[in-house]
């Protein structure tokens, strides 16, 4: 319970935040000062399939580091892009899904890199207590 808290619910939230700030920074640009609610809870729907995904992928087996983050990101993919279509986020015409695609792989990678670099600091962290514990036991 304590790692789907501070895990998949913590990521969770920080993903929303970044999305619905990107969309409102979109949507300035465009000069619309508001934003659908609708879309608000299609872009929430999207963020918890997507935590269950990953749930899902954190129990599963892969050979690699690699193969699971593909087998991730491209269903994690085709998921946004469902939602997109179904939501009518944006048009399917060439320029406007490579931009969609940008900033989902973009948001994938900034996420990932964030809780690996976070995940190596704890583990570096645990290592130095281990190491001081053995060390006075040395002593």
């Amino acid at each position: 319970m304590n790692r789907l808290l501070n895990t998949f619910v913590a990521r969770g939230t920080l993903i929303f935040t970044a999305a619905i700030v990107l969309i409102t920074c979109f949507n300035l640009t465009d000069g619309h000062t508001s934003i659908q609610y609708s879309l608000v809870l299609e872009i929430l729907a999207l963020i918890v399939c997507l935590e269950i995904l990953d749930f899902a992928f954190s129990k599963a087996e892969f050979r690699s580091h690699t193969l699971y983050l593909a087998a991730e990101f491209s269903t994690m993919y085709f998921c946004y892009l469902v939602f997109a279509r179904l939501g009518h986020w944006f048009r399917f015409t060439p320029d406007k899904l490579v931009l969609g695609s940008a900033i989902f792989a973009v948001l994938f990678a900034a996420v990932h890199l964030y809780y690996h670099f976070e995940l190596k600091q704890e583990s570096c962290e645990i290592n130095n207590r281990l190491k001081k514990k053995n060390s006075e036991r040395r002593m």
